[in-house]
């Protein structure tokens, strides 16, 4: 299964969708749209997986070589990236996950952060 996994970047999200269900933003926003745009791309590649189901389970549990993100929870989106080159994109919600529009276009690549020491 060919995915890619989105996160939520903290410091763009003003208006604090991150791990809020689709119901809850529609609640407490006005709509359940995916702003793309506060997105980082945190995984690309191919996984072991049969269903979403499964993708859940391997980013929680037993992260791949190269993943950068937090494990996957409610408000992460997972692209799916058919053999035909097509994608559909599944939010995780409370339970399970629903197909929403996203543009991954809009996302950024997560940039890993650096600690800084200093020496006194």
């Amino acid at each position: 299964m060919n995915i890619a996994i989105y996160q939520v970047n903290m410091g763009r999200d003003h208006n604090r969708v991150a791990f809020q269900s689709l119901d809850e933003m529609e609640r407490f926003h006005g709509s359940s749209e995916i702003e793309s745009e506060i997105y980082d791309k945190v995984f690309e590649g191919e996984v072991n997986c049969e269903n979403l189901e499964d993708v859940y389970r391997k980013f929680n549990i037993d992260h791949p070589d190269g993943y950068k993100g937090r494990s996957l929870s409610v408000s992460d989106v997972v692209e799916v990236i058919g053999e035909d080159g097509e994608s559909t994109f599944s939010y995780c919600d409370s339970f399970g996950f629903k197909k929403v529009d996203f543009d991954p276009y809009l996302t950024e690549e997560l940039k890993e952060s650096k600690i800084k020491v200093v020496s006194v």
